[in-house]
């Protein structure tokens, strides 16, 4: 109508990834080649509702990815101390991430357009947050080592009150 809009969108996406990994100071030959395929599907909703010709409503939905990966530089790690760094949550894989984003708002203009504001509420959860650690262990030999890897974390819930406001104190600033 005249004072609704419904918009939607979608995007389903593959991505491939290959990662071979070098190790010039290791004895191990050939380095193992990791490859996996991500799959997602992101879709996004919106609503607007036009109170008048400067004030409008909006609610919105959208989910996003981030592909999953590698940890390749395990792979130089001999099984003693890849089985250390597993209990500490960390893999050869991590997987993809995913964030589902809810908000609703108000933008609008006053003072002939002089003044332009946006009020809004949010609602977001991550779930399996891709996180980068440095994973320490023991070698059998005693010696400490580390390695950095990508590890998922849980769920994230998060909320705010996001507010923007944009003023022209005269037609040149």
């Amino acid at each position: 109508t005249d004072q609704v809009t419904v918009s939607a969108e979608a995007r389903y996406q593959w991505d491939r990834i290959g990662q071979q990994q070098l190790f010039p100071w290791t004895n191990t030959a050939p380095n193992p080649r990791f490859k996996d395929t991500f799959k997602s599907f992101s879709p996004r909703v919106t609503l607007d509702y036009k109170l008048a010709s400067d004030s409008l409503l909006y609610a919105n939905w959208a989910r996003g990815y981030r592909q999953g990966g590698f940890n390749g530089g395990l792979a130089a790690l001999d099984a003693f101390v890849r089985a250390q760094v597993a209990t500490l949550g960390s893999n050869l894989t991590y997987k993809q991430e995913k964030l589902d984003n809810f908000e609703v708002g108000h933008k609008g203009t006053w003072l002939d357009n002089r003044i332009r504001t946006t009020v809004a509420a949010y609602y977001m959860t991550w779930r399996d947050g891709q996180v980068s650690n440095t994973a320490f262990f023991q070698r059998q030999d005693g010696t400490t080592g580390n390695v950095t890897v990508v590890a998922n974390r849980g769920k994230v819930d998060m909320k705010g009150i996001e507010v923007e406001a944009d003023f022209a104190v005269t037609q040149e600033l």
